[in-house]
C-alpha cells in the first residue's frame, strides 16, 4: 500500500494532465500489440504442429523407435 503511494507519488505529472486523445492512442497502441502477440503465437503453433507432421510422415520410422512403438508393429 505505501509503496503504491510512493510511486504515484514519484510520476512527474498528473493524470489530469494526459490527453484524451493519448490515452485512447496508448489504449489502441496496447490492444495492437496484444493482437500482434497472439498472432506471433498462432503462427509458432502452426510451425511446430508442421514439423511434427512432416516428421511423423517422412521419419515414421525414427518417430516409432523413438517412441517405442516398433515392438507393437512387430507383435
Amino acid at each position: 500500500m505505501q509503496q503504491t503511494s510512493t510511486i504515484s507519488n514519484s510520476i512527474p505529472f498528473q493524470s489530469t494532465e494526459i490527453s484524451p486523445e493519448f490515452v485512447e492512442w496508448l489504449t489502441n497502441e496496447k490492444d495492437d500489440a496484444i493482437r500482434h502477440q497472439r498472432r506471433i503465437f498462432k503462427a509458432t503453433l502452426m510451425i511446430a504442429a508442421a514439423i511434427v507432421l512432416f516428421l511423423l510422415k517422412e521419419q515414421s520410422e525414427w518417430v516409432a523407435g523413438l517412441l517405442n512403438l516398433d515392438a507393437y508393429a512387430a507383435g
